[in-house]
């Protein structure tokens, strides 16, 4: 088991090297401890973090890391498999802190430290480590080789029961088949008969003694023929079903083209030309009235318009006064808008607040009244100004509410009270964010100072960035209830109060 140390700030491996044996697998455990892991305003150890190495076969592997927080540090454990060890030589890994939930986002990562992997002539393991990409090659061969084999069997399967259908269908196609050319060869012959029929109907003659008295009754009656051919006249005569009439119609296509020269009720007129003429006064357009008539009023409108409503010429103005400026005006830079007199006046002393001391000198001094009055706005403002230069950090549960005044370039940062939780030894909280402190309030260089804590002597360190942040560090444990006073004060070289 290793134990490393992961900084923070300066992202350094400590130590940045190990040795691993090749081909130990769930073997070597590398743990991993952090002393601090608020990253800005993120708590890493709400994140998953990953060791992610750089293989010597150009692969890539990730390995998710067991994390739990013990005694304030965060603890990365990293059980490694033979995947990791399985070629001799070194590789490269950054331990990973990523967001699972913004898509595993990465939010912090190490700088890279190196494992060394010592060569180990293990039977089997040493040709998985020599020949890894072959083996895994032919594993992957066998694989798809049996998927396909599966696929195919399945395959087969459905296109056995397909055919078993297909023939079944054929078998009934050819029933159907031979039912449907039986009863053509019928309909055929009876199509025949019905012919020899009607030739005897048309032609009817008589040729026994019998069908000679049948054509003696007929008398004067025209044959079935002659009357056919009777009815043959009067057809011809008549329209054919597809016809044409004369020219007194449309035919379709004269239709369509007329029709297409018309616009939709819901078509685009932008190309309709219309006639109009400009109305004679100046109306409201009003719904339902014909485009003439609208178009006749705008046009009245734009006649009616002056000059100036085209041109914006200054010169194409009436009723210009003939001099200027009017009677109505402002006056130049020679004289103060009331705007600048009130301030000015507002320097002065009324003259009723003014008193005589000496009648022999004349000297005269602001009455008591009037400097009361004046003193106690001043100190209303300083007041006022003091509240302003106010602050206070808020960002740790564990000690008290820090609260900086600024006067000047002078900045008081005061931490006073009892703490509500056990502050562990060696523990850097962040007291203050960087946007809680305002500009005005940070120093021009980074200050790190161990000002009293308590009447006890105790110290503690406070590190205050020229970033704003702000940062607690007690060298000793502080139990619940510790009575904490600390005042702090320094410059911020920031300040025109």
């Amino acid at each position: 088991m290793a134990n490393i140390k992961i900084t923070l700030d300066t992202k350094q491996l400590y130590p940045a090297v190990i040795n691993l044996k090749q081909f130990s697998n769930n073997t070597d455990v590398l743990t991993f401890e952090m002393e601090n892991y608020m990253y800005e305003t993120t708590d890493l150890s709400k994140l998953d973090a990953y060791a992610i190495c750089d293989m010597v076969n150009q692969e890539v592997d990730e390995v998710k890391l067991e994390k739990q927080v013990v005694e304030n540090k965060l603890r990365l454990t990293w059980t490694v498999t033979g995947y990791t060890t399985q070629l001799d030589g070194h590789i490269t890994y950054q331990i990973v802190f990523k967001d699972i939930a913004n898509e595993k986002a990465t939010l912090w990562f190490s700088h890279q430290g190196i494992i060394f992997i010592s060569e180990s002539h293990d039977g089997d393991g040493h040709i998985v480590a020599k020949y890894p990409t072959i083996l895994q090659q032919w594993e992957q061969r066998m694989g798809e080789v049996d998927e396909h084999a599966s696929n195919a069997i399945d395959l087969a399967g459905d296109s056995a029961i397909q055919a078993q259908k297909s023939a079944n269908e054929a078998e009934q196609s050819a029933i159907n088949a031979a039912n449907q050319a039986s009863d053509a060869t019928d309909s055929a012959t009876k199509s025949e008969q019905m012919k020899d029929y009607i030739e005897q109907l048309i032609n009817y003659e008589g040729t026994n003694a019998i069908e000679k008295e049948v054509v003696e009754a007929r008398g004067g009656k025209l044959t079935l023929g002659t009357r056919l051919d009777d009815v043959d006249k009067l057809l011809e005569e008549k329209s054919n079903s597809n016809h044409t009439h004369d020219d007194r119609y449309y035919i379709k296509t004269e239709l369509n083209n007329k029709l297409n020269a018309k616009l939709d009720t819901t078509g685009d007129a932008s190309n309709v030309t219309n006639e109009f003429t400009q109305a004679a006064s100046r109306t409201n357009l009003t719904t339902g009235e014909k485009l003439a008539i609208s178009l006749g009023k705008i046009m009245k409108f734009f006649a009616d318009l002056k000059d100036i409503a085209f041109s914006g010429s200054f010169n194409d103005l009436a009723d210009i006064p003939a001099s200027f400026p009017p009677s109505s005006h402002n006056h130049d830079d020679r004289y103060y808008t009331e705007t600048e007199m009130n301030t000015k006046l507002d320097l002065k002393i009324n003259t009723s607040d003014i008193v005589t001391v000496d009648s022999t000198s004349n000297t005269k001094v602001p009455s008591a009244g009037y400097v009361k009055t004046k003193f106690n706005n001043i100190n209303n403002k300083l007041t006022s100004n003091l509240n302003q230069n106010r602050i206070e950090l808020t960002n740790s549960s564990y000690y008290p509410t820090t609260i900086c005044y600024r006067s000047g370039q002078a900045v008081s940062m005061k931490c006073a009270g009892t703490l509500e939780k056990e502050v562990p030894a060696n523990s850097p909280y962040v007291i203050g964010l960087e946007s809680m402190m305002p500009e005005e309030f940070r120093p021009n260089a980074d200050i790190t100072a161990y000002p009293n804590i308590s009447f006890a002597g105790k110290n503690i360190k406070v590190e205050i960035k020229t970033t704003g942040r702000v940062i607690f560090t007690t060298n000793e444990k502080l139990p619940i209830g510790f009575g904490l006073n600390m005042h702090f004060t320094y410059m911020t070289g920031k300040s025109n109060f």
